[in-house]
C-alpha cells in the first residue's frame, strides 16, 4: 500500500497539474424585458395629500417604482400621530432626581406617603360614585321623557 501524500505535497501536486476544461455550456437566450410603458400604473393619489387615515396599500404593489414607494411610506410614517408621538422608554429619559423618584430619602414618611395615596384613591372613587349616579339620574330623567303619558279615563 503506498504512503499517503501529506497535505502540503497533495495540495502542491493539484495546483501544479492543468485545470480540467470546463465544458462550455450553450448561450441562454436573453430575456426581452417588457418595456416599461407596457406594465400599467395603478391610479397613485398625489404624496401630498395622503394623511394617517389613507390607504397606502396602492403604493405597496409591484409597479410602482421604488423611489415613489419609499416617499410614500416616509408620509405614512411622518404624519400618523401614534408613530411619531411615540417616546420610548429610555433609562436617560427619566429624571432620577426629582421627588417620587427611586428609593426613599431619609426625609421621606412611608405613613405619610400611604396616608396621601389613600386620600387620592378614596377621592377618585367618591368622582366615579358621584359621576356614575349623575349618568344614571339623567338616564333615567331621558326614559321619563320619552314615555308618553296615558290619558287617564273617567
Amino acid at each position: 500500500m503506498p504512503e499517503p501524500d501529506g497535505f502540503l505535497r497533495r495540495w502542491s501536486r493539484l495546483k501544479t497539474q492543468e485545470p480540467a476544461e470546463p465544458e462550455p455550456t450553450p448561450p441562454e437566450p436573453p430575456e426581452e424585458p417588457a418595456p416599461p410603458e407596457a406594465e400599467e400604473q395603478p391610479a397613485l393619489p398625489p404624496i401630498e395629500e395622503l394623511g394617517p387615515d389613507s390607504d397606502y396599500t396602492v403604493f405597496l404593489k409591484k409597479n410602482v417604482p421604488a423611489a415613489l414607494r419609499a416617499a410614500a411610506l416616509r408620509k405614512a410614517w411622518s404624519s400618523n400621530p401614534a408613530i411619531t408621538g411615540h417616546k420610548p422608554l429610555v433609562e436617560y429619559a427619566w429624571d432620577y432626581n426629582a421627588p417620587g423618584f427611586g428609593a426613599l430619602n431619609v426625609t421621606d414618611d412611608p405613613l405619610l406617603i400611604m396616608a396621601r395615596l389613600r386620600d387620592q384613591l378614596r377621592q377618585g372613587m367618591a368622582d366615579a360614585d358621584a359621576r356614575e349616579a349623575a349618568l344614571s339620574e339623567a338616564q333615567e330623567r331621558d326614559e321619563n321623557e320619552a314615555e308618553p303619558e296615558e290619558p287617564r279615563s273617567a
